[in-house]
Formats: structure tokens, sequence, C-alpha cells
């Protein structure tokens, strides 16, 4: 009779080892929504500008209970879709998020001022940092665009009414550029010349001295000036055109213009 083949049972105890994960921290998603209702930003503006621009801001909250404390809302201007490093801050406000449930809640935000971005397009947009620390954040529909400020100021006589040297004349200054210019110079002085292109040389002499000076020039304005000059006692008699330079702190020489017509001095 064969034998029959015994079977042997081995237990075998099964380990189990557990590791130990890093210390975490993990924020839930905010309930907080921000969206962009309006603003008054202009489609372009000028680098370094003032600004009474207000962006209105809604924030909805999605939880089920009202969200109390208070946390921010920062407007920042990228040159893309979503904020990494290179976004530059418009304004920034602590607001009090307390909303209740499944509502929403206003808030105007104010730039005052355009920082000195380079010129280029950005995107305005809006982030939200609740109590919690949760930050949300949203991309305006509309774009800014930012320039260079440019003051470039230029002048002109009008025509003389008279060839008396003594006579008053008027001068034209326009700001061609985009941004007001502030003109506070010490004075404008008025000289005769005999030759227009060689003010401040040979053959000129001052005819006036005249102070005050301190105007505001916006972008594409212009501003008269009545010039009062006086009766030429020592220049030796001949023809001399009338020449205006504007003066600014420190002495320096802002603009120099010429009339086209000369007076006769004589």
């Amino acid at each position: 009779m064969l034998a029959r083949p015994t079977i042997s049972r081995c237990s075998t105890r099964s380990v189990a080892f557990v590791e130990s994960l890093e210390r975490r921290r993990f924020f839930a998603a905010s309930p907080l929504t921000p969206s962009i209702l309006s603003d008054t930003l202009p489609v372009s503006v000028i680098a370094g500008a003032s600004s009474k621009a207000v962006v209105k801001v809604e924030v909805v909250n999605s939880a089920g209970v009202a969200s109390s404390g208070r946390g921010n809302i920062s407007l920042f201007a990228d040159a893309g879709t979503t904020l990494d490093s290179s976004a530059t801050l418009l304004a920034k406000a602590n607001e009090n998020f307390s909303i209740h449930a499944g509502k929403s809640k206003p808030f105007s935000i104010r730039i005052k001022s355009i920082p000195n971005l380079s010129d280029g397009v950005y995107h305005v947009i809006a982030e939200l940092t609740d109590v919690q620390g949760n930050v949300s954040s949203v991309l305006s529909p509309q774009t800014l665009t930012v320039a260079a400020p440019i003051v470039s100021i230029s002048a002109a006589f009008q025509p003389l009414t008279s060839t008396s040297p003594s006579a008053a004349a008027t001068i034209v200054l326009t700001n061609n550029g985009n941004e007001t210019a502030n003109l506070l110079a010490d004075s404008y002085d008025e000289n005769f010349a005999t030759d227009p292109s060689g003010l401040n040389s040979v053959g000129t002499t001052e005819a006036g001295f005249f102070l005050g000076v301190a105007r505001s020039l916006k972008a594409g304005a212009s501003l008269k000036l009545r010039l009062s000059f006086y009766k030429y006692i020592t220049a030796r008699p001949g023809m001399y055109y009338l020449a205006f330079q504007l003066v600014g702190d420190g002495g320096s020489t802002l603009l120099t213009v010429a009339s086209a017509t000369q007076v006769t001095v004589g």
C-alpha cells in the first residue's frame, strides 16, 4: 500500500511597515470668489501719471455658512493673463468679508496712480486673499495700454503789430507731448538779436527780464504769454529779431524762439 503523501503547512506572519509622512499644511479652497463688475480705467494711460480710476469687484460667498473676518483685494498689472513675478501692484485695499451664505458683496478699489511701467499692453488682475490666507484671482476683460511720458514744449511768436522796439508781443507755448507739463521757470527773458540762430552769442542784447512763469500746460494745450519789451536804449540802430527764452530752475534754458519779423531800432 502506498503511503499517503503528507502536506506540510507553514504559517507566515505578514508584517505591515508604516512610513511616516512629512508634515504638510493643506488649505481648503476659499469659498469667496471675486469677479470684476466694472472699471473706469482708460484704454491707455501714461506711466507715472495720477489716476482716479475705480475697479468694482464683486465677492461671492459660495459656502453654506456666512463668512466673516478681514482680508484684502489687490489689483495688479501683468503682461500675461495669470499672475507671476512680473506683475506690478496697482492698488490694495483691506476689506471686511462678512458675507451671508450664497450672497455677494461689491467692493470699490481706487487706483491713485499708474506705476512707472514699461511701454506695452497689460492685463488687470484682481486677487482676493481671505482671512484664512487662501487666494483666488480673476482677470479683467479689458487691457491697459501704457506709454512713457513725453513732454515736448514748443514756442512761436504771433505776428508783430508794430516795428517799434517797445511794442508788446504775444508768444504761444504748446505742449506737443502726452503728459501735462509743469512750467516752473524762474524767469523768462526777452532779447533782441541780429541773428535768430545765434542767440546767446555776439549780437544778442537783452531787452527785458520778467519773473513769474509758473503754469501747468496739459497735453495738446497752448498758452499765450503777453510780452512787454523794454524800450531799447543801448542798442545800435538797426533791425533786430525779438527772441524769447524760457529759463528753468538753476538757470538752464528750456527753449529759445525768435520772431519771424524784425523791429527797427534807430
